[in-house]
């Protein structure tokens, strides 16, 4: 099983690596940015497991290249399953995950949007509790 963890260097996704089996192959993703270009990937934390790792689109600069660019990157490495491991990369993923799940084959392990925009409404989850 190959699974695409985004947001590769942050601190969630070194806590979500370092507790997935270790038959599973890793590929990491992580947003494109002018400061990773800069000073090189190699500043940056990032676990062992993941030998290498691929970019895509910021999705609040241009959402469809995002979708696109999940989209060739599943379909390159044959993932099997996207993990999220950031608050606006799940949020776009689970905007699109129907339409990367069938496109891709791979599991979007994301809530779908209806219900992740009620889990995460902080008024909505105010009122269900009072």
């Amino acid at each position: 099983m190959n699974i695409l963890i985004l947001n590769a260097y942050s601190r969630n996704s070194l806590a979500v690596v370092n507790h997935l089996d270790r038959e599973y192959g890793l590929v990491g993703a992580a947003a494109r940015n002018a400061l990773c270009e800069r000073i090189g990937s190699a500043r940056w934390l990032k676990s062992p497991r993941l030998k290498e790792i691929e970019r895509y689109t910021n999705p609040q600069i241009d959402a469809d290249r995002f979708r696109e660019d999940i989209v060739g990157i599943c379909c390159r490495r044959s993932i099997d399953a996207v993990i999220p491991t950031g608050t606006v990369t799940t949020n776009f993923l689970s905007r699109f995950k129907q339409d990367l799940e069938d496109r891709t084959g791979a599991k979007m392990l994301v809530e779908e949007y209806r219900s992740l925009s009620r889990l995460t409404d902080k008024w909505h989850t105010y009122r269900l509790c009072s």
